[in-house]
């Protein structure tokens, strides 16, 4: 959050996981303090200066689940701004997310520690409807619905 009473607009680029296993997406609470705390999200968040969206993904997803991912495939881009208001105190952003389908996982599930996010899980898809999904999220769970959709036989 910032005091200043001038708008900053800023381009912010993120990388986010995909990771569906037995009908359950995985998600990623954003923890306190933070803009949409509260509110789940994909595994991911943004670049480091210089790094690939490939292997920013897989830390990513590491650094907030504990599991580790492999072979990322490039499933869709998101993109969409928000602008500074009163409800939104922020400097205005255009967010670009690279969203990634990661199936190969391995390690335990565990909750990020001093990060982003404070707890991680497996939600079963039927019931994404029903959470505080941010943004992102919701396209993610769009992209996964509309691949399964194209996927299933005639």
């Amino acid at each position: 959050m910032t005091d200043s009473p001038i708008d900053a607009p800023h381009v912010y680029i993120g990388a986010y996981a995909l990771c569906v296993r037995d009908g359950h997406m995985l998600l990623a609470r954003i923890g306190p303090g933070r803009f949409e705390s509260g509110q789940w999200a994909l595994p991911g968040g943004g670049l480091n200066w210089g790094e690939d969206p490939a292997d920013a993904v897989l830390r990513e997803l590491t650094e907030e689940t504990g599991l580790t991912g492999a072979a990322p495939r490039l499933a869709d881009i998101f993109s969409t701004t928000y602008l500074r208001s009163p409800e939104n105190p922020f400097n205005s952003v255009h967010q670009m997310g690279i969203l990634y389908v990661v199936e190969t996982l391995t390690g335990e599930l565990r909750d990020e520690q001093n990060g982003s996010t404070d707890q991680c899980a497996w939600f079963p898809l039927e019931d994404l409807g029903a959470l505080p999904l941010v943004d992102v999220a919701r396209f993610g769970y769009e992209v996964v619905m509309r691949r399964a959709a194209a996927a299933a036989p005639d």
